[in-house]
């Protein structure tokens, strides 16, 4: 390696070794850029040896950008020491990008004499940082449109709750009044089919209420961080609000084994409410009138489930093909929402527990007739 009266020894060889084992390249150089020592792993970084750079290379003729050699030998030489990166050209003509760090060396008298300093080629990383720089816009423009068609959703449900309920609580209340006589007596084949229409319009004012219901608990799911909740307490809390209170539903439905370690989930307030409502009038619906639904909580893997088995079915209830087909095509499967008389039925329930991380599944089995089970991620 060169050496100069100005310059200090070179550094150790075993320093370079290492430095080569790191793949990080050192130099040194004069003010007129002749290297007088640079370390294998430097060198190749422009893809010659060590001993052909030092005979037939400056440094700037591996520029490949224009930098400011000037601005950086005043900071060096006021400041001592500089960082920069720029693009480089190998001995092959390609280009590549250098990160490097850079200190002042003075002569045996003091004097500014050249440069030590330390570099990397960091082509790749460049290339994955413009990638990633582009990403990042890519996902910033997707973010807009998400807040975008968040805030139409937001005006799309608050148009729906109005021109959705209005016109079936206008024509209840004109066939009240019709029905009262408000505007002349009836007649007998009048009254019949208004009453029909009156029922129909009921069950139509319910049935916009929960899809109303449903679509703002989308939002919640979408919006809503989780919460820590108990299982078992929410069911039981279920139990106890719902119509007939704690003394009905408390011979109704009866859990299956004593009462275990307490399970915690983790999912909005409002969504659980909703799937253990769901799961309530759905039993209840199904199950005959005279059998008690066995309910339990249980632990599987990185989920909670609360399960309820019906023993039997009234003998009105739909065909277990008909549950299972309609409501689950293949068992967890998520599918569309579909409108039922009592609103928008075990369907929306699934759709409610996948999108909140879990499922809802219908089996029929050998020994009870239903079981739905409830998962949802433990907290």
């Amino acid at each position: 390696m060169g050496q100069s009266r100005f310059f200090p020894p070179p550094p150790p060889e075993t320093l370079l070794e290492i430095l080569d084992l790191l793949g990080i390249g050192f130099y040194r150089s004069d003010l007129e850029g002749r290297i007088h020592c640079i370390n294998a792993c430097g060198a190749a970084c422009f893809g010659v040896t060590p001993e052909a750079i030092q005979a037939e290379f400056r440094t700037r003729d591996f520029d490949s950008v224009h930098y400011d050699h000037e601005q950086i030998r005043r900071q060096v030489e006021s400041e001592g020491f500089a960082s920069f990166s720029t693009t480089a050209r190998k001995a092959d003509g390609s280009e590549i990008v250098v990160q490097s760090s850079i200190r002042r060396l003075d002569d045996a008298e003091g004097r500014f004499a050249g440069y030590e300093g330390v570099f990397r080629d960091v082509t790749e990383e460049a290339r994955l940082y413009r990638g990633q720089a582009g990403l990042l816009g890519e996902v910033r423009q997707a973010n807009e449109r998400l807040r975008k068609m968040s805030l139409l959703q937001d005006r799309l449900l608050s148009s729906l709750a109005h021109d959705l309920v209005t016109p079936p609580v206008v024509m209840q209340g004109f066939s009240e009044l019709l029905l009262k006589g408000r505007y002349g007596p009836l007649a007998a084949e009048q009254e019949k089919p208004l009453r029909t229409i009156q029922r129909n319009l009921a069950l139509l004012s319910e049935m916009v209420e929960r899809l109303l219901t449903f679509t703002r608990l989308i939002r919640t799911l979408q919006r809503e961080p989780p919460e820590v909740l108990s299982l078992s307490d929410a069911w039981k809390r279920t139990l106890s609000d719902s119509e007939g209170g704690a003394d009905r539903n408390g011979r109704r439905f009866t859990r299956e084994a004593a009462e275990s370690k307490e399970l915690l989930v983790a999912v909005p307030g409002p969504a659980l409410a909703y799937l253990l409502d769901s799961l309530f009038e759905n039993a209840l619906d199904l199950a005959a009138p005279s059998v008690s639904i066995a309910w339990d909580t249980l632990e599987t893997g990185k989920f909670a489930a609360l399960r309820l088995t019906l023993p039997s079915l009234k003998e009105d209830a739909p065909p277990l093909t008909k549950i299972l087909d309609r409501f689950y095509p293949e068992p967890g499967a998520l599918c569309q929402p579909q409108l039922e008389q009592r609103g928008l039925g075990l369907a929306a329930a699934l759709y409610v527990a996948v999108s909140a991380g879990g499922d809802l599944r219908a089996d029929a089995g050998e020994g009870p007739a239903l079981t739905l089970t409830l998962t949802l991620p433990k907290a």
